[in-house]
C-alpha cells in the first residue's frame, strides 16, 4: 500500500543531471520547497539556482521577481511560515525595482508576489549584505541581519538585528542606554509570534549591565531587557548566551559558568532559566550538583519550556552511580534521570540527547550501552524514555 509521488518535477524538464535538494515542508505536509539548478517551469530560462514550490500536483518557482529573476545568481531559500504560504529566500539578484544594489538581499514570496525584506526606512542599497536569521511561525515578521544602516536610530557600522512587518523595518538591537558602539549583534531565537526577540551582544544595553562579556537581551514592546541577568552576581567576566527559549517566549534558557544564584557554588558552566524576570537553576541535583561537572549548554525542552532536557557527568540522583554523561529532566523543581534501563551492562558509556515530542512526554536518546534485555550489542542505539517509566 501507499504512494510515491516525485516532488522535484516540473512543468517542464525534471530529468536532467541536476540535483534537487528538499528545503522545508508546511506543517500539514501538502506543500513542499525544494532547489535545483535545473529549469522547472517556463519562466526560468536561466541555469542558476532557483527555489520551487510543490504543492497539489504543481511546481512553481518561488524566487522570481516583478523585475529580472533570470540573472546568472542563484537564490537560496531560508525558511517558510508554518502553513507554507510565505517564502522567505535570498539573492544578489535585483527582484523589484526598490532594489538597486549587488548585494544579497532577503525576498518574501507570497500570493505570487515578490516583496524585499531587506529594506530600510532609510537607505537599504548601499553594498552591504543581508541575511535572514528568523521569522514568526506565520511569516508576518522576518528578522535579519545586516551592517547597513536602515533607521536613523542606527548610527553605528557593526551588525544589527532588525525586523520586517508590515512594511516596516524596526531595530532589535538596539538598548535602553548605547546601542550605537562598535560592537555586533547576534540573533538567538524568537517567540513563535515573534513579538519575543532574543539577541547577544558584547555591548552594555541597560544600565543593568556593566561587564563586557557576551550577554543575552530581549526585545519586546520596543523595550530592550538582560536576560542573562543573576538573583546575585551577574557582571562577571563570564559569556552568557540564550539558546532555547519557549514557544511564546516566556521563558529563556542558557549557560554559563557564572554562579547566578546562591544555590550555585561551582564554578563550572550550568544550565539556567530566566522567566519573569526570575533566574532559576535547572541543572542541579537531588544530590550533588556543585561539582566541577559542566552541563550541556545545548539543551532541549518542551514547547512551553515545563520540561527541560540536559547532559552532564554529574550524578544529580542516587539512581545514577556512575561519572559518565547522563542526560537528565528538570520540571516542576525536581530532576530526574532519563538515560536509564531496565538493565545495565556496561557502565563505562554515555548518553546523548536525540530530541524529545512537543510536549516533552517522550524523550529520545543514543548510548552503546544495552538497557533493555532485546538489546545485545555494544553498538550504538536509539532509546526512547515515556510516560510512567520515568521518575
Amino acid at each position: 500500500g501507499g504512494t510515491t509521488t516525485l516532488i522535484s518535477a516540473g512543468q517542464i524538464n525534471g530529468n536532467g543531471a541536476f540535483a534537487a535538494t528538499l528545503r522545508s515542508i508546511s506543517e500539514d505536509g501538502s506543500r513542499a520547497f525544494f532547489r535545483t539548478d535545473e529549469r522547472l517551469v517556463s519562466a526560468d530560462t536561466d541555469s542558476s539556482q532557483d527555489v520551487y514550490e510543490r504543492s497539489g500536483g504543481a511546481t512553481t518557482r518561488v524566487s522570481g521577481g516583478q523585475t529580472n529573476g533570470n540573472g546568472a545568481v542563484a537564490a537560496s531559500f531560508d525558511r517558510a511560515s508554518a502553513d507554507g504560504s510565505r517564502v522567505v529566500f535570498r539573492t544578489a539578484e535585483r527582484l523589484v525595482p526598490a532594489d538597486t544594489d549587488n548585494g544579497t538581499d532577503v525576498y518574501q514570496r507570497s500570493g505570487g508576489t515578490t516583496t524585499l525584506i531587506s529594506a530600510g526606512q532609510i537607505n537599504g542599497n548601499g553594498a552591504f549584505d543581508a541575511f535572514t536569521v528568523g521569522g514568526s511561525a506565520d511569516g508576518s515578521r522576518v528578522f535579519f541581519r545586516t551592517l547597513e544602516r536602515l533607521v536613523s536610530a542606527d548610527t553605528d557600522s557593526r551588525e544589527d538585528i532588525y525586523a520586517r512587518a508590515g512594511g516596516t523595518t524596526t531595530l532589535i538591537s538596539a538598548g535602553q542606554i548605547n546601542g550605537n558602539g562598535n560592537l555586533d549583534a547576534t540573533f538567538n531565537t524568537a517567540s513563535s509570534d515573534g513579538s519575543r526577540v532574543f539577541f547577544r551582544t558584547t555591548e552594555q544595553l541597560v544600565a543593568a549591565d556593566t561587564d563586557t562579556a557576551i550577554d543575552t537581551y530581549e526585545r519586546s514592546g520596543g523595550t530592550t531587557t538582560l536576560v542573562t541577568a543573576g538573583q546575585i552576581n551577574g557582571n562577571g567576566a563570564f559569556n552568557a548566551s540564550v539558546s532555547r527559549a519557549s514557544t511564546d517566549g516566556s521563558r529563556a534558557f542558557f549557560s554559563t559558568n557564572e554562579q547566578l544564584v546562591a544555590a550555585d557554588s561551582d564554578t563550572a558552566s550550568d544550565v539556567y532559566e530566566r522567566s519573569g524576570g526570575t533566574t532559576t537553576l535547572i541543572s542541579a541535583g537531588e544530590i550533588n550538583g556543585n561539582g566541577a561537572f559542566n552541563a550541556s549548554s545545548t539543551t532541549l525542552m518542551s514547547a512551553d519550556g515545563s520540561r527541560v532536557f540536559f547532559t552532564t557527568n554529574e550524578q544529580l540522583v542516587t539512581e545514577d552511580t556512575d561519572n559518565l554523561q547522563d542526560v537528565y529532566e528538570r520540571a516542576g523543581g525536581t530532576t530526574t534521570l532519563v538515560s536509564i534501563g531496565e538493565t545495565s551492562s556496561d557502565d563505562t558509556v554515555g548518553a546523548s540527547l536525540a530530541g524529545n515530542s512537543t510536549d516533552g512526554s517522550r524523550v529520545f536518546f543514543f548510548t552503546n550501552e544495552p538497557l533493555v534485555p532485546a538489546d545485545t550489542d555494544t553498538a550504538t542505539d536509539v532509546y526512547e524514555r515515556s510516560g510512567a517509566q520515568r521518575g
